[in-house]
């Protein structure tokens, strides 16, 4: 990420946070970025001290979530998203910590809606990112949904019996 582009992020967050009337918060934030330890990695672990590209990342990830979440009278979430893939993003497989961007999507639109503040891991399953706190209270799934049939968020076809229907979350 470069500067100007951390400087935006920062700078809109800054001015979401302040607006009268806002009461809920929800921010995209990465989940690749943990420190080194057990895996997989659950929200409350501690971020790496520093970007391993050199990158202003690190920085513009941890100013983002503070502003959302330690603002007084606003309910702020952070999504830590894995890296995307699927249509639109050039990518059907990527390393992990992954998401399909249609899963990524539904994390948000329920988020908008429900969850406590905090910080929400929002990735496939398995990978070092713990996406249980997700599943619990926000009642997302990393399964997708499509017209040829039901498949997980790797993009294979779930076996019969493990259905997830969005429209009932």
């Amino acid at each position: 990420m470069s500067e100007r582009r951390r400087r935006v992020l920062v700078a809109g967050a800054t001015g979401v946070v302040g607006r009268p009337g806002a009461s809920r918060l929800v921010a995209q934030s990465v989940a690749w970025l943990y420190a080194p330890g057990p895996l997989p990695h659950r929200e409350h672990d501690p971020l790496l001290d520093a970007d391993p590209d050199g990158s202003p990342t690190l920085a513009g990830v941890r100013e983002l979530e503070r502003l959302v979440l330690t603002t007084a009278g606003l309910t702020g979430l952070v999504l830590r998203y894995g890296r995307f893939r699927g249509p639109g993003t050039g990518r059907s497989r990527t390393p992990p910590p992954a998401v399909h961007l249609q899963a990524a999507a539904w994390a948000a639109a329920l988020a908008a809606e429900r969850g406590s503040g905090g910080v929400y891991n929002v990735a496939d399953d398995g990978g070092p990112a713990d996406n249980r706190r997700a599943r619990d209270e926000l009642g997302w799934s990393p399964i997708i949904h499509d017209t040829s049939g039901e498949r997980d968020a790797s993009g294979e076809h779930r076996a019969s019996g493990e259905h997830h229907d969005r429209r009932s979350a």
